[in-house]
């Protein structure tokens, strides 16, 4: 099934905004999402297993596609999918 993970926001923020610290939180927010998620791989590569790496199910993402291609067992395959 179909999955949110996030919600766009149009923001529409001139660079001389009228509030520089509601800039600069948005911006501090979006740091630190880019840090989490840079990090969270990391710690995935870092484990050094095929089968630490779950696919998503995001529809414009083909790494559940990609896995069929994989000898079954070798790579995390959810129950869930067929392959």
């Amino acid at each position: 099934g179909s999955r949110t993970i996030g919600k766009a926001n149009y923001l529409d923020f001139s660079l001389g905004s009228s509030d520089p610290t509601e800039f600069q939180s948005i911006l501090d927010e979006t740091e630190l999402e880019v840090q989490t998620i840079a990090s969270d791989i990391k710690r995935l590569v870092n484990m050094q297993s095929p089968q630490a790496f779950e696919h998503c199910d995001w529809r414009y993402c083909s790494c559940h596609e990609l896995r069929k291609k994989f000898k079954p067992g070798s790579v995390f395959q959810s129950p869930d999918l067929e392959f």
